[in-house]
């Protein structure tokens, strides 16, 4: 996350006339926060998604990005990830989709936008990982796959 610090830093001298002043610095500063929360809670957490995609081709975050995505693997998970954020005043927790078993993400509200959180499974079967996510409206589970075997991760 000292890449993040390094953004947040970089984009909070902008000002507010740079129209993605508040779009980069708020995702820096949730990224940063999540981070804290997970370390204290003992949980590994990774970018994910639209955020990491940033990372990756931009070295940073996309100014048009209007969310924050984050994974962890859905066996580290219990009650405490839960209960960090129900009622959080910097990430509160407003929506759970899913089962423990084989769907659960969170979205939160914080920093003036979505923050996800995607629970990664392991498919040792097809030493594989994927995660689920529930399309617009709860139209539907979206089932996304990851190809590399899960060890490498």
């Amino acid at each position: 996350m000292k890449a993040a610090r390094q953004f947040q830093e970089k984009y909070s001298k902008l000002g507010k006339s740079s129209k993605h002043y508040g779009n980069i610095a708020y995702r820096a500063d949730a990224a940063l926060y999540m981070q804290r929360v997970m370390r204290k809670l003992q949980k590994t957490i990774w970018i994910a998604d639209g955020l990491l995609l940033g990372w990756y081709r931009q070295c940073g975050l996309m100014p048009h990005d209007f969310d924050a995505d984050f994974g962890m693997w859905a066996e580290d998970y219990d009650s405490t990830v839960k209960e960090a954020f129900e009622g959080n005043p910097f990430l509160q927790l407003c929506i759970v989709w899913g089962k423990e078993s084989d769907s659960l993400q969170f979205a939160l509200w914080g920093y003036k936008m979505k923050v996800d959180i995607f629970f990664y499974y392991k498919d040792q079967k097809n030493n594989s990982a994927w995660y689920s996510s529930t399309k617009e409206n709860n139209a539907g589970k979206l089932k996304h796959v990851l190809i590399t075997p899960y060890q490498y991760y």
